[in-house]
């Protein structure tokens, strides 16, 4: 399983592709994956997340544009 960290003193938009290693690759967005990335800006994510983990995007300051799909069927706590 891959992982990834953003530098939290960047400015960034993240698109979250599932197709990045195989189609529909990406279901779960796991606890603190983007938490406290102050400057992140936009986020889209995929048709194939199913979960929003606590604390996904918390404390993501910044944070103006957030694309959920009708696929999210849950959204953790303090998340966003």
């Amino acid at each position: 399983m891959a992982s990834m960290k953003l530098d939290t003193n960047l400015s960034a938009t993240v698109l979250i592709w599932s197709m990045l290693q195989s189609p529909n690759s990406v279901i779960n967005i796991e606890e603190n994956a983007f938490n406290y990335c102050a400057r992140l800006a936009s986020i889209t994510i995929p048709n194939s997340v199913t979960n929003i983990a606590d604390w996904a995007f918390g404390s993501c300051t910044s944070l103006n544009q957030l694309a959920i799909p009708e696929s999210v069927t849950s959204i953790g706590n303090r998340s966003i």
